[in-house]
């Protein structure tokens, strides 16, 4: 990667290089988005356990209507 580094900004790659660099773009954005929606899920799923633990709470507690 140090070589393309190295280009000025009017050359650009061909050939199996560009095609190396358009993959791992796609891999980069690809687990970029893996990672959101692994957060995202993630967040819900605490969420949903603080909402478990506090009605498990409110019942054990005898606040329960």
């Amino acid at each position: 990667m140090t070589t393309f580094a190295t280009y000025s900004p009017s050359i650009r790659p061909t050939g199996f290089d560009a095609l190396l660099i358009l993959v791992g773009r796609r891999l980069v954005s690809t687990g970029e988005r893996l990672a959101r929606e692994h957060a995202r899920y993630s967040e819900a799923v605490l969420a949903h356990d603080e909402r478990r633990r506090d009605l498990a709470a409110a019942r054990h507690s005898g606040l329960w209507p």
